[in-house]
């Protein structure tokens, strides 16, 4: 791309490196780093004419939410239930 003095890059990101919401500081804080990295690339390709964009899909049903919440309320217990004040009571 360097060469040709011209290109384009394309990161796959998502809206929720924007917004958060409890129990999703993993998925937020790597969708962030993707854009923050491609805003950094894209001040520094610009002298080369690469272009680098951000696509970020919109909201799309899938079963996700139900398995991440079922999940985390799974772990959750399981931490609970292993804590020695607990197990001794039990």
């Amino acid at each position: 791309m360097r060469k040709n003095l011209f290109g384009k890059i394309v990161n796959i990101t998502s809206i929720r490196g924007n917004i958060y919401d409890s129990l999703g500081s993993w998925d937020h804080s790597t969708k962030f780093a993707v854009e923050r990295l491609s805003d950094c690339l894209r001040l520094e390709l610009k002298p080369f004419g690469i272009y680098v964009i951000i696509v970020e899909p919109g909201a799309t049903l899938t079963e996700w939410g139900a398995i991440a919440t079922i999940h985390c309320i799974l772990n959750h217990w399981v931490m609970i239930l292993s804590l020695p004040v607990l197990r001794k009571r039990i």
